[in-house]
């Protein structure tokens, strides 16, 4: 994508969340919604990068990346604008649950967590975690997108 553009910098990007094989509450479910609403929830910001190949050259083994320093160290240097939102699959979700987080309050305050002597440049609420796709790759993206609202649907229809 880097040679002939990225149309999800550039364009509106939708996102479907997989509730069924996320390690924690849907985003819906975090932002105070019932569990089976059917929920759109609006983000705003500047797109998001593939983060696959992020000081990593073997991805077939998810247990062998530490996905949470990772993902805490791209989020470290994210400019407070909007935010910063991961976007992850299953198994990369999992990795970081088998961690010890177990929820993503508990990620969302450790990723937070600044070293000795520095002050968080983020906000808890503007750190956000949503599971997407499948799980047989383990593909997953960062985005400076800052959540925005959530919208019922079914008054829609």
């Amino acid at each position: 994508m880097g040679t002939v553009g990225n149309p999800m910098n550039t364009t509106n990007i939708i996102i479907a969340e997989n509730e069924r094989d996320s390690p924690w509450e849907p985003f819906s479910v975090r932002k105070g919604f019932k569990r089976g609403q059917n929920i759109v929830s609006l983000f705003r910001g500047w797109g998001l990068i593939s983060s696959k190949n992020f000081k990593a050259n073997d991805w077939s083994q998810p247990a062998n990346m530490d996905f949470p320093k990772i993902i805490k160290e791209i989020i470290e240097v994210h400019d407070a604008l909007f935010g910063a939102t991961a976007v992850l699959c299953p198994p990369v979700a999992n990795s970081v649950r088998d961690a010890g987080y177990d929820t993503v309050e508990k990620f969302t305050e450790w990723i937070l967590t600044p070293p000795a002597g520095q002050k968080p440049h983020l906000r808890p609420n503007q750190v956000d975690i949503i599971v997407t796709g499948g799980s047989n790759n383990n593909y997953w993206s960062m985005g400076a997108l800052g959540f925005n609202r959530c919208v019922e649907i079914d008054k829609w229809r």
